[in-house]
């Protein structure tokens, strides 16, 4: 997780919820009226996690400033907050259900964007005949055409995050991922609605990706509560 909210932080959270069903930790569901397990009924263990959160305050909002903070400008006051031995209480399951349904609807589209933009690089690369190589430059031998590739597919990528960004944002009817994913860390991690709002947005994603992987029966249940068979159903 970079330290600055980029696009591949997005990409890393969409990756991390697809993994989420390779998962065969327990979880229960009523069916008929019976409760029954789905998943690995011997892992009995119960998983508590520990997560870091970056908050951010103007200073006139505190009645004092801790001594471990960071005051920028003399204006800004950073405080990062550990949270230890984190576990989904009976009490928030639902609430937390409810918050992860509310973020499917964005990687399901967000899956649809990540493709359109994979797409319009590969015609980049059928075009000039070379491949773009993971170190930044290409396959191309001519170095004019090295650099017309590099500045298209810059073009294609500075497109897509502008679209990805509002969209994280703003959301549209089908749910707004911002919201959707502060109020998911927010419960799990026990933060109030008002200390909800200055949790720093890389903090939250990277705390976000850490609890699909310690908590990724979360995202089983909602499938099953929410009758989804993937992520794609979201789209519906």
């Amino acid at each position: 997780m970079s330290e600055k909210f980029s696009l591949q932080d997005l990409k890393d959270a969409n990756d991390a919820i697809l993994k989420t069903d390779k998962s065969d930790r327990p979880y229960l569901v009523q069916h008929d009226n019976e409760t029954m397990v789905i998943g690995n009924a011997n892992n009995t263990e119960l998983k508590k996690s520990d997560f870091r959160i970056q908050f951010r305050f103007e200073k006139d909002e505190l009645a004092s400033i801790p001594e471990e903070a960071k005051v920028i400008n003399k204006r800004w006051v950073l405080i990062e907050k550990e949270f230890n031995d984190i576990f989904i209480a009976p009490k928030d399951d639902m609430k937390v259900v409810e918050a992860c349904f509310n973020i499917y609807p964005f990687f399901a589209w967000y899956q649809e964007v990540q493709d359109n933009m994979d797409k319009e690089v590969s015609e980049i690369e059928e075009r000039y005949g070379a491949k773009f190589l993971d170190n930044g430059k290409t396959t191309a031998k001519d170095e004019n055409v090295a650099k017309n590739m590099l500045k298209e597919r810059d073009i294609v990528s500075e497109n897509y995050a502008r679209i990805v960004l509002h969209e994280y944002n703003y959301g549209n009817a089908k749910g707004n991922m911002s919201d959707g994913i502060y109020d998911f860390v927010a419960i799990v991690l026990g933060i109030d609605d008002w200390t909800k709002e200055h949790m720093s947005a890389p903090s939250v994603l990277s705390a976000f990706i850490r609890m699909t992987e310690a908590f990724p029966e979360v995202f089983q249940e909602t499938e099953s509560l929410f009758g989804l068979n993937s992520i794609e159903e979201a789209m519906k």
